[in-house]
């Protein structure tokens, strides 16, 4: 026996059919944004083991250590500038139990370094001509250029606190998620580093030679 459809049948099965796929685009937008959020919540960590220091292992991150360093900005105009009392080849940046195992150009009392970042009581510099220079070793020895700029954590003594700080170029992120980075000052060492202050003022923050 043959079963006749109407028109209005043909009409309702046609919004059923509207419905249907309106409720399966709905569930495969949900379970994007579930997917979306899981993977948010290792972002961090992934970018981390992917922009890791150079030479440096992945170090778990204790909570509240994880910070964007952009928070901690001075103006290097408002602070004095320094440089180093002598010539001196620092040692590798070291973050917890792991040591970069790439070698670092001399610190030289011609390079001027500006305070940068204020971070756990201690000041973070950072020089234009070390970086070059330390960015050109690597390329020579065929080591993989980093996207890290290198910072030296000091005191108000100008003496050398916590080693390196290695921070993230703004060009070398897509997000500001990127820049996040272990800001636990106890992880880092001044193993190897003199004693002494090493630093001393060399102009104020207007540029003028002292």
């Amino acid at each position: 026996m043959l079963t006749t459809i109407s028109a209005w049948d043909v009409v309702g099965l046609s919004w059923i059919g509207r419905l249907v796929d309106s409720n399966m685009s709905l569930v495969i937008v949900r379970l994007l944004v579930l997917l979306v959020a899981v993977c948010a919540t290792s972002a961090c960590e992934l970018l981390y083991r992917m922009y890791a220091p150079p030479g440096v292992g992945f170090v778990s991150l204790p909570a509240g250590k994880f910070d964007n360093p952009d928070s901690y900005k001075v103006s290097p105009a408002s602070h004095p500038e320094y440089r180093a009392k002598f010539r001196f080849s620092p040692p590798s940046p070291r973050i917890g139990s792991w040591r970069s195992r790439d070698a670092m150009v001399e610190i030289r009392p011609d390079d001027t370094w500006r305070v940068t970042h204020r971070i756990g009581g201690r000041w973070v510099i950072f020089s234009e001509s070390y970086q070059l220079r330390q960015r050109q070793f690597l390329a020579t020895a065929n080591r993989f250029a980093s996207p890290h700029v290198y910072h030296l954590l000091i005191d108000d003594a100008g003496r050398v606190s916590q080693g390196w700080l290695l921070l993230k170029s703004p060009l070398a992120v897509i997000s500001d998620t990127g820049r996040y980075e272990n800001l636990d000052l106890d992880l880092r060492s001044t193993s190897g580093w003199p004693s002494e202050p090493l630093f001393e003022v060399h102009a104020d923050g207007s540029g003028d030679h002292l």
